[in-house]
């Protein structure tokens, strides 16, 4: 799925969990998370079991090698009684939440996560998700020449009327023109707006370069799991205003049967002895 740069994704590991593997009693269940480039600021917001969350003091959180781990102790130490099942329950969902925020280290951000449990060890049954920010590629030409065009500049607005700003790699949406970012093309009629989730967007020209005719209708790209690109020309000595050209991003998603959404993502990790559920 897609965020744009400084936004913040939640992550949930899933899992159902049993007293027993086999004929070995299972004393700790460990969920594991394993974020590649362009994520910061990881970090476990909640733990719940059977539906009811922990106190932070029930279990241990720790990082080592860039992998998260939260520790869940199942029995007493003591008495070695199971601390979440009673009464004939044998199996209970666990959930464990983690937030972070999106960087513009990558344009293809993997998320690992599996769980272990007592003499279970290895992450076979892991699965992955990607959360991707996209961009668009601004291609400004003579309409008669196709020559490309150096210095126009442009803005970007979204469907809800705002305007695109970044600062610190952080992407925000701004109420007046004034306050955006203003694109300008380079020799090649080329400039980059990126950091974009998928979405409907406008890209405005407020300036056409020297000697040619302002565009003015502005020219709708939609971003849809790929990049998109807004071809745009300009006509000599008219004064009639020249309306744009467009383009859209294509369709690239691959799956790992996950969900992740912004702000109240999930990644779904189960396991061979683990129900799947559907989210």
């Amino acid at each position: 799925m897609s965020a744009q740069y400084g936004d913040t994704v939640t992550f949930k590991l899933t899992a159902t969990a049993t007293n027993y593997d086999g004929d070995t009693k299972i004393t700790e269940y460990v969920a594991h998370d394993l974020p590649g480039q362009g994520y910061s600021n990881l970090s476990v917001s909640k733990v719940e079991v059977n539906g009811v969350e922990l106190a932070l003091s029930a279990y241990e959180t720790g990082v080592s090698a860039g992998e998260t781990r939260v520790r869940i102790p199942w029995t007493n130490t003591s008495t070695g009684a199971f601390l979440y099942t009673s009464g004939g329950t044998t199996s209970v969902p666990i959930v464990v939440t983690l937030t972070a925020t999106v960087t513009d280290a990558s344009d293809g951000r993997t998320n690992k996560g599996w769980f272990t449990w007592t003499e279970k060890t290895d992450d076979d049954d892991s699965e992955e998700v990607t959360v991707s920010s996209y961009k668009i590629t601004i291609d400004k030409y003579d309409s008669q020449t196709n020559t490309k065009l150096q210095n126009a500049e442009f803005v970007l607005k979204n469907s809800e009327n705002k305007f695109y700003n970044i600062t610190s790699g952080v992407v925000s949406w701004e109420d007046n023109q004034s306050d955006a970012h203003v694109f300008i093309t380079n020799s090649n009629g080329a400039a980059e707006i990126t950091g974009l989730e998928n979405g409907t967007y406008t890209v405005m020209e407020t300036k056409a370069p020297d000697g040619y005719v302002l565009a003015t209708n502005g020219t709708s790209v939609t971003i849809n799991n790929a990049n998109g690109t807004a071809s745009i020309s300009n006509i000599k000595g008219d004064e009639t205003p020249l309306p744009e050209t467009g383009g859209a991003g294509t369709i690239i998603l691959i799956t790992f049967g996950m969900i992740v959404v912004i702000v109240t993502g999930v990644l779904l990790v189960t396991n061979k002895r683990m129900s799947k559920e559907d989210i």
